[in-house]
């Protein structure tokens, strides 16, 4: 095996690599520690030429920054509170209108409720009203037709008892007016087989002369009381309905039909208000008795 002398020291092939290892590696550090020395050195001589920068400018740049900055959030803050009394204040306002409204719409439909009931009561009155003026109207209308049927009776009786055989109130017919004569002229005919004088009791009536007489006086008899006469003692115990005796007197009531014979009574009956001559027939009519 090889071997090296180095100062006096031997070394063998195997130790001799390993040497030159050692020593490679010596050699290696000791120059990165020269390195970094250096670099060392050139860094110091750095720092200790570095001058720091002047910054009072900036701080005084920062100072105004900053003072801008809060007045910014001043603002801000007084904008956003503004704003916000501005959101509270349409909140406010629009409840406001909200309820302006509904109270309105409900005065609205009040005014409207109220209106209709005027409406409807407007509508009932006038209905009542026209009901009624459709009763009195009906009642007048019923009160004058009373009225002049009752003024036409009363023509027709003071012409019978102005001594009229008959009686034909305004417009009639031509024929009603020639049957109405022949009928008077066939009584007339008939009546001449008639004893004009008639007897009840101590009362005389004389038909032609159209008279009574009694211890009380002497009476007249009207025309129609004679027209009736005249029927009934042709027809002695023969019952007169009370229309029978309208047609023969011309009265369209009944009443003025009681109303008649009422009259007659009391001036052939000695006690008229105990009739026996001419006596009633209840729920028929009169009949005539003679002695």
């Amino acid at each position: 095996m090889a071997e090296v002398e180095v100062g006096g020291v031997k070394f063998t092939g195997g130790k001799m690599f390993a040497v030159i290892t050692a020593l490679s590696t010596l050699g290696g550090v000791a120059w990165g520690g020269f390195e970094f020395y250096n670099d060392y050195r050139n860094m110091k001589e750095q720092i200790q030429q570095y001058v720091a920068p002047d910054l009072s400018g900036m701080q005084e740049e920062i100072s105004v920054l900053t003072e801008r900055l809060v007045s910014a959030e001043s603002n801000i803050d007084t904008k956003l509170k503004a704003v916000d009394e501005s959101v509270l204040a349409a909140l406010d306002y629009t409840r406001d209108i909200k309820i302006d409204l509904k109270a309105d719409i409900q005065g609205i439909e009040t005014q409207v409720d109220r209106v209709e009931k005027t409406v409807k009561a407007t509508q009932d009155s006038i209905d009542k009203t026209l009901r009624e003026v459709e009763i009195v109207s009906r009642e007048s209308e019923k009160d004058v037709r009373d009225r002049m049927r009752e003024t036409e009776e009363r023509i027709w009786i003071y012409g019978l008892e102005t001594g009229a055989d008959d009686y034909l109130p305004k417009p009639f017919e031509p024929k009603e007016l020639l049957l109405r004569i022949k009928n008077i002229l066939k009584r007339v005919q008939k009546n001449k087989h008639l004893n004009p004088i008639l007897k009840f009791g101590d009362i005389r009536v004389d038909l032609e002369k159209m008279s009574i007489k009694s211890k009380s006086g002497e009476t007249k008899l009207n025309a129609a009381e004679k027209s009736l006469l005249e029927n009934m003692i042709l027809s002695v115990g023969q019952i007169f309905h009370r229309e029978q005796i309208s047609k023969i007197v011309h009265l369209t009531k009944e009443r003025a039909v009681d109303v008649m014979i009422t009259r007659l009574r009391q001036k052939i009956e000695p006690d008229p208000k105990n009739p026996k001559y001419l006596q009633t027939v209840r729920g028929n009519g009169y009949i005539l008795w003679t002695d």
